[in-house]
């Protein structure tokens, strides 16, 4: 599946099956027509460019159930994590799977993602949206608590995104690498607080809460100028790291 990208509108491109889905509208190419990636074309006039699926482009693309993380917040959120090829990761609140995009992308086919939900609608909304975007070898997904999660890995990463992720650190500590990345997505202050005091006491070193805004240009020659329509605040992100030995004093 390729992504067709245009100014205002975005869709995708079933090169087998020849059918452009732009918006809510459907477009069957005709014998003999054939779009290649990264072919530009009209239709009306609009202008679209065939580009190949990357987790960036999700959210245009998806299904969606639950409120997203958008690209700008997930890609500095696994930068943050440390994650790489071959890690091994959990995240709780799946959502409609625009995370775990990103987080597959990255972890490649040598990692593994297990995604933990209390909603079989998510899980099955974000099955569907990896499916489209080739993305499922690596995925488990489970149905339950990550609160109550447990079995004999250890992970290099989990990511929180729920109402309460003070309550799961504690679960979390126990999961995690000693070294292993706690990211943790909030949209207000009180649960910032609550995590971050719970990370401190579930030996997960807080090492930096944040806060993204987005603000698009609008180019044109001589007039380029924000764009009014700019995304304001979204979340924050909290990143800790699980340590084991707390007590050891080098000394001077």
């Amino acid at each position: 599946m390729n992504v067709i990208i245009g100014k205002e509108d975005s869709g995708t491109h079933d090169q087998d099956a020849g059918v452009l889905v732009i918006g809510k509208n459907s477009y069957k190419l005709n014998p003999g027509q054939v779009l290649e990636t990264g072919d530009m074309f009209f239709l009306g006039n609009s202008r679209f460019v065939s580009v190949p699926f990357r987790p960036q482009f999700a959210p245009m693309v998806a299904e969606r159930g639950p409120q997203v993380i958008l690209p700008h917040d997930a890609s500095v959120m696994i930068s943050l994590s440390g994650i790489t090829r071959g890690s091994r990761v959990i995240e709780s609140g799946i959502g409609s799977g625009m995370l775990s995009a990103f987080i597959l992308w990255e972890i490649g086919s040598e990692g593994l993602l297990k995604s933990i939900d209390i909603s079989s609608e998510n899980i099955e909304v974000a099955r569907n949206n990896l499916r489209r975007f080739g993305l499922e070898s690596t995925h488990e997904c489970i149905i339950g608590d990550i609160r109550s999660f447990d079995d004999n890995g250890k992970y290099d990463a989990i990511f929180l995104d729920i109402p309460d992720p003070w309550d799961a650190v504690q679960s979390c500590s126990r999961l995690l690498k000693k070294g292993g990345t706690l990211v943790s997505y909030s949209p207000n202050f009180n649960q910032v607080e609550k995590t971050v005091i719970s990370m401190e006491e579930n030996n997960i070193f807080h090492h930096t809460t944040l806060e993204l805004t987005r603000r698009n240009l609008i180019v044109r020659k001589d007039a380029t100028r924000p764009d009014s329509k700019g995304i304001g605040h979204t979340g924050f992100i909290s990143v800790g790291y699980r340590y084991g030995k707390n007590d050891i004093n080098l000394g001077q």
